[in-house]
């Protein structure tokens, strides 16, 4: 598993790195890309009281010790990338032993969303009998008698 966790970027920006990143990253890594994820926690980065997002980000790689002989190609592949979208990067590891690692797959489910298997809510139809009659919603003051009963 390879986890990586960058703070100081817009987290929607993620996607298309992501996408590009995880196919390179697991090749370095002679693993799999399902064992690949990103994380972008939507925040600021700050620095003596200034917003320092796109100026500064952190990168945290959590992964497990075997993979470090590949921390020079790793570091190499995430600064040519996000150097495209921050000036300055700091890379940092943890490592961990594969047996402190453990999961849990639902195999009544796909083990990612995709863009083949997400229900877009926007693309549904629209049908009247999901709502319920209109008659029945209250147009009165709902507030009303709350002012004296605050006296």
């Amino acid at each position: 598993m390879v986890f990586v966790e960058i703070f100081g970027i817009d987290p929607y920006m993620l996607r298309q790195v992501s996408r590009d990143l995880t196919p390179k990253l697991a090749k370095i890594c002679e693993t799999d890309e399902n064992s690949i994820n990103f994380y972008a926690p939507e925040g600021l980065l700050v620095h003596n009281g200034v917003e320092q997002n796109a100026w500064n980000i952190t990168i945290k790689v959590l992964m497990n010790y075997k993979y470090q002989i590949h921390r020079k190609e790793i570091i190499d592949l995430l600064v040519s990338s996000f150097s495209k979208i921050a000036i300055h990067i700091t890379v940092a590891f943890t490592y961990h032993q594969k047996e402190e690692v453990y999961g849990f797959v639902n195999s009544d489910y796909p083990l990612f969303l995709t863009e083949n298997n997400i229900v877009d809510e926007d693309d549904e139809e629209f049908e009247d009998d999901d709502v319920d009659d209109l008659d029945d919603v209250f147009s009165g003051n709902a507030f009303e008698g709350f002012e004296d009963k605050l006296k």
